[in-house]
């Protein structure tokens, strides 16, 4: 469970609002089913967590290279 309140919040801080949102769904099933993470649920939901995280890590830095390229210019 720690490790999916550090996912929602850091995301949430970092502006990865659908990661977020995702990392909260995931808390609201553990909190019913229990900690087990093996249903097919959740085993989806770590799926989708994953591909929402690698996609936010691409945009992440792009907009970080984007802001370096801009303060060069400047």
């Amino acid at each position: 469970m720690d490790v999916v309140l550090s996912l929602k919040v850091s995301s949430a801080m970092a502006g990865a609002g659908r990661l977020s949102q995702l990392a909260a769904n995931l808390q609201a099933m553990l909190l019913r089913l229990g900690e087990d993470i093996r249903t097919s649920c959740t085993l989806n939901l770590l799926e989708e967590i994953a591909a929402c995280g690698r996609a936010t890590m691409v945009q992440l830095r792009l907009e970080y290279l984007e802001a370096k390229a801009e303060r060069r210019r400047n």
